[in-house]
């Protein structure tokens, strides 16, 4: 995600003669990145918690006299642990900035920050209904939980022209299914927080260029996910969060592609609750068997 955000930035600054930007995070030297600072301060530094306050820490980046802070994707990140680096970073910011905050979702903690950091917020919202694409498909399947595997593989197996993300709930579960599909004889890789960034661009380059058309990933990995020719998501676990819904199924949404939901369990109970409120936001999922037909 940082590393997108940092390319955005560079397509618009080219018509700001001299701007300069810059982006950090995790998994690449360190000292790298502090020499790069020294030589070029940028105007605007793109990072991620960790390796910002590792820079603070080692007195190679001052935040005293920023006048912008932005906090991208805030709940995920609080949902990754940099809780205690956040508030150490807006701490050490002065009382006169800008702050915007960007959330899926506004749980208590992020209700926290902009109570205790933010003077007179103004909120602005995206409501629920706004997010249906009509010219997405939601199907999912039912099978029993043992079953899941197979079911999968019969889905791709039918789905010949597959080009798209398989979600799972953990880093272990999304390195596993990925294994095992490889093993199978699918051309699937995953990406998930325990990969080293250069193993990530490795993954994202094949699966730009589609010599891998099958990116198994956890949600915080997918966040920076930008390809606009995918064909299917698929839910291999159900998010416990159903914004996070919204977020996978918006991998195809914003270019208008066909979506596929499978979701292989037998605990109705947590079924059919999160597709009655997905229906009252518009969302219609059906039923089907397996294999797909009609997808």
């Amino acid at each position: 995600m940082a590393q997108q955000i940092s390319k955005e930035l560079e397509n618009f600054g080219k018509y700001k003669k001299g701007l300069r930007t810059q982006v950090v995070y995790g998994g690449t030297p360190i000292t790298t990145q502090i020499r790069d600072i020294k030589k070029n301060p940028p105007h605007i530094l793109v990072a991620t918690p960790g390796r910002l306050q590792d820079l603070i820490d080692r007195k190679a980046v001052k935040l005293d006299q920023i006048e912008f802070l932005v906090l991208d994707e805030a709940d995920e990140m609080l949902n990754m642990g940099f809780q205690e680096d956040i508030d150490k970073i807006l701490i050490g910011t002065p009382d006169e900035k800008v702050i915007w905050l960007f959330s899926a979702t506004m749980p208590p903690e992020i209700r926290r920050i902009v109570g205790t950091y933010m003077e007179k917020p103004f909120e602005g919202k995206i409501h629920s209904e706004s997010k249906t694409n009509e010219n997405i498909d939601h199907k999912y399947i039912y099978v029993n939980k043992h079953d899941k595997e197979a079911a999968l593989k019969r889905v791709l197996d039918y789905l010949t022209d597959f080009y798209g993300v398989i979600f799972c709930k953990t880093k272990m579960d999304t390195q596993e299914l990925a294994e095992y599909l490889e093993k199978e004889g699918y051309r699937a890789e995953p990406l998930h927080g325990d990969m080293s960034q250069s193993q990530r661009d490795a993954v994202m380059a094949k699966f730009r260029n589609k010599s891998t058309s099958i990116l198994v990933a956890t949600d915080v990995a997918a966040r920076g996910i930008d390809v606009d020719s995918l064909t299917h998501v698929v839910h291999y676990s159900l998010p416990e969060n159903p914004e996070y819904y919204t977020h996978r199924s918006g991998r195809t949404a914003r270019a208008g592609k066909r979506y596929f939901l499978g979701y292989c369990d037998t605990t109705g109970h947590r079924t059919y609750p999160i597709f009655r409120t997905h229906d009252r936001r518009g969302y219609q999922a059906y039923k089907s068997a397996t294999p797909i037909s009609n997808v």
